[in-house]
């Protein structure tokens, strides 16, 4: 959907409203967190642990709707999601959702723009994949072999970069990252910090998921607290690790006590 202007700080990328509650869902209380400019912000949103799967279209929405630029949208399976409303989202669980690992890097990153880059007859030729494919591959110095070895073979980090690298050759609006640091090594886990920062700052909308308190508060230009499949409170992030983890937790703890949970399922103790 096209926009009249640039983003701006504070513009809403996309708010959810009233989802169901799956039935075998348990509660659970934690963060998320996104990066201005223009974040995405949810409201009012009973929402489950698999929500984002949802707002990209992976998982049926059974009840409510989900708003971009402000309209309604109407996602009705990732395709949709990323052609219609430019929605990309980055699984948590990389190997299993993220990538496709028996085949080969250019492949992982071109599918998101096989439409884009196809010839008349809706063929796709190694040539085309390969330089629409290697500008995001130096960019995000991916370390590979060459564009042919297969995204089982890379490092963690490696995969993640390849994961991510699909959504940037697509030119998402809007980018739910999941747990993006997962079982990856500092140098790389810095390296994606850094990337994350950069895209927000060329007007990228980025809900992060992050069970990493330093990561989130490092990361993020507001956190928000989710509670039994609605929003809880939000909190302030002045970047300072012992004021806003305290007080993230102070929201936990008061969410959860006034519910009777008596603990803060889903976040790290």
């Amino acid at each position: 959907m096209p926009r009249s202007r640039a983003p701006r700080p504070g513009d809403i990328a996309s708010s959810c409203a009233t989802w169901r509650r799956p039935t075998a869902m348990p509660a659970s209380t934690w963060p998320c967190a996104n990066r201005d400019p223009w974040p995405s912000t949810a409201s009012s949103a009973p929402v489950a642990r698999n929500w984002p799967a949802q707002w990209s279209g992976a998982a049926r929405i059974t009840a409510g709707e989900v708003l971009v630029h402000g309209r309604p949208a109407a996602i009705r399976d990732p395709a949709q999601a990323l052609r219609r409303y430019r929605i990309g989202y980055v699984s948590e669980d990389r190997k299993g959702e993220g990538l496709i690992l028996s085949h080969p890097v250019v492949t992982n990153i071109a599918m998101t723009i096989w439409r884009r880059i196809a010839s008349a007859l809706g063929l796709v030729g190694g040539k085309a994949e390969a330089a629409a494919v290697a500008p995001y591959v130096e960019q995000l110095a991916i370390r590979i072999s060459s564009l042919s070895q297969l995204a089982g073979t890379l490092s963690g980090g490696n995969q993640q970069k390849v994961s991510i690298a699909k959504w940037l050759a697509a030119a998402t609006d809007i980018l739910i990252v999941d747990e993006p640091t997962v079982g990856i090594d500092i140098k790389t886990k810095v390296e994606l910090h850094e990337l994350l920062g950069a895209l927000s700052r060329q007007g990228v909308a980025i809900l992060l998921i992050s069970s990493d308190m330093a990561e989130m508060i490092t990361l993020a230009d507001r956190i928000i607290v989710l509670h039994g499949f609605a929003i809880a409170g939000e909190v302030a992030n002045d970047h300072r690790y012992d004021t806003t983890s305290t007080a993230i937790m102070e929201q936990i703890h008061r969410v959860d006590a006034a519910s009777g949970n008596g603990s803060a399922d889903g976040f790290p103790s």
